[in-house]
C-alpha cells in the first residue's frame, strides 16, 4: 500500500485490511521496487503458489513454469514473453508425443472431429452435400462416438479402481483389454495392487512371529522363576525331612 498517510495509526489500519507492505511518500523508488520483489519472492517461495515445483525438464532444455525462465544446458535464455509462451507450447507438444501412439490418436481425433464439423457447416450452406455427409458419417462419425464412449467409461473405472487403491481398499483387478496405453494403465495398477497385497500379507506375518517370538520369550523366562519359587517355599517347609 503506498499513501501519504504517514501516521501510526494509519499504517496500522492499512495492514490490518489486508496490505503485505506499506510506504509512505515521498518514497524511494529503489526501495520500492526492491519490497515489491521481496513480496513475490516470497509468495513464490513461502506461499500456496501454484506454480511451484513446476519444473520441465526434456533433453537439455529445462522450462521453470513458477519463474518463468527457459534454461539451455543450465545457462539462462532470456526471452520475451511472446517467445516463452512459443516455447511452453511446443514443450506441450513434445509433452503430448511422449507416447507416439496416444499422440497420434488425439490428432486424428481432433482431426475426425473438426472435419465432421466443418462437413456440417458446409451441409448448412449447401444441402446437396448430404449427400456424401450422411453415409461419412454413418460409416465413419459413428463408430469413432462408440470408441470414444467404450474409451471414456474404461478410463473411468481405472481412475474409480486407482481412487480405491488411494484410500485403502483392495478391490478387483481392473480389465486389461487390448494393447492401449490404458490397458498398460491399468496392468501396472494391477501390479501396484498386487505389491501393496504382498506387503501386506508380508508385514501380518512379521507381525505374527514377534508375537509367538515375545510369548516364547516370556514363556522362557517365567520358567525358571517359577521353579526357583516353588523349590523356595519347599526349602520353608517344615515338615518336608
Amino acid at each position: 500500500m503506498l499513501s501519504a498517510k504517514s501516521e501510526d495509526m494509519d499504517k496500522i489500519l492499512g495492514l490490518q485490511v489486508g496490505a503485505d507492505d506499506y510506504v509512505t511518500k515521498p518514497f524511494n523508488p529503489l526501495e520500492l521496487i526492491a519490497r515489491v520483489k521481496s513480496q513475490l519472492r516470497r509468495y513464490v517461495t513461502l506461499g500456496t503458489y501454484e506454480g511451484i515445483n513446476k519444473v520441465i525438464d526434456l533433453k537439455g532444455l529445462t522450462l521453470d513454469q513458477s519463474a518463468k525462465e527457459v534454461t539451455v544446458n543450465g545457462e539462462v535464455v532470456r526471452l520475451t514473453p511472446i517467445e516463452y509462451k512459443i516455447v511452453e507450447l511446443f514443450q506441450g507438444i513434445k509433452e503430448a508425443f511422449l507416447n507416439r501412439s496416444v499422440g497420434t490418436q488425439v490428432v486424428l481425433l481432433l482431426i475426425v472431429v473438426f472435419g465432421f464439423g466443418f462437413g456440417a457447416a458446409v451441409v448448412v450452406v449447401v444441402p446437396e452435400v448430404i449427400l456424401f455427409y450422411g453415409p461419412l458419417f454413418m460409416v465413419v462419425g459413428i463408430p469413432l462416438l462408440v470408441i470414444i464412449f467404450k474409451c471414456s467409461g474404461y478410463f473411468n473405472r481405472i481412475v474409480q479402481n486407482t481412487s480405491e487403491l488411494a484410500q485403502g481398499e483392495m478391490g478387483p483387478d481392473v480389465p486389461i483389454i487390448g494393447k492401449s496405453t490404458l490397458a498398460t494403465l491399468a496392468a501396472n495398477i494391477n501390479s501396484l495392487k498386487h505389491g501393496v497385497k504382498t506387503s501386506q500379507r508380508e508385514q501380518a506375518k512379521s507381525e505374527r512371529l514377534k508375537t509367538e517370538l515375545i510369548t516364547n520369550v516370556s514363556h522362557d523366562l517365567r520358567t525358571p522363576l517359577t521353579s526357583i519359587i516353588t523349590y523356595t517355599k519347599l526349602l520353608k517347609t517344615p515338615d518336608i525331612p
